[in-house]
């Protein structure tokens, strides 16, 4: 329902995605298969993770060392799975670098953040026209962290930006 979401695999018949809920950091991995017959994948997935089969099977699977989880997924079909203990906490905070749009840039500008270290990250922009009240433009919750905004202020406006990682 929400979450960050993030895609792991795509490849022929096969896609498979991770959401996970930021607030519990429960990670669901989602995998569906379009083809006639089973495909056997390699996720992404944190080291030494544990995951229970929800939908498409009932086994427990475990990833590698090395960070791969190998999933079976059946013909014409598709397998849930549900990270059986809360992804571990990120080693760093996040910092945030924040790329505004030009000075007297008008018409549809972007706005966008690199973000390092922290986890499941989501940046929030935000921006002051004139001597206005600050107004949040949207939120990005992975990279590439951007939004867009209409610049319509006459010139010489002053336009603020900022951006908070959350």
């Amino acid at each position: 329902r929400d979450g960050v979401q993030s895609e792991r695999f795509a490849d022929g018949s096969v896609y498979a995605f991770a959401r996970t809920d930021a607030r519990s950091r429960t990670e669901y991995l989602v995998a569906a298969n379009n083809a006639a017959e089973a495909r056997t994948v390699e996720l992404d997935a944190p080291a030494g993770a544990r995951y229970r089969t929800l939908y498409g099977g009932s086994a427990l699977l475990r990833a590698s060392a090395a960070g791969k989880l190998t999933v079976t997924v059946p013909a014409l079909g598709s397998v849930v799975l549900q990270g059986a203990a809360p992804l571990a906490a990120p080693a760093t905070k996040p910092a945030l670098t924040l790329k505004a749009p030009a000075p007297g840039a008008t018409g549809t500008v972007e706005l966008s953040a690199d973000v390092t270290g922290g986890g499941l990250n989501r940046v929030v922009f935000a921006a002051q026209t004139g001597t206005g009240h600050w107004q949040v433009l949207g939120s990005a919750d992975h990279a590439p962290y951007k939004v867009t905004q209409h610049v319509s202020a006459p010139a010489g406006t002053a336009l603020r930006y900022k951006a908070v990682v959350v």
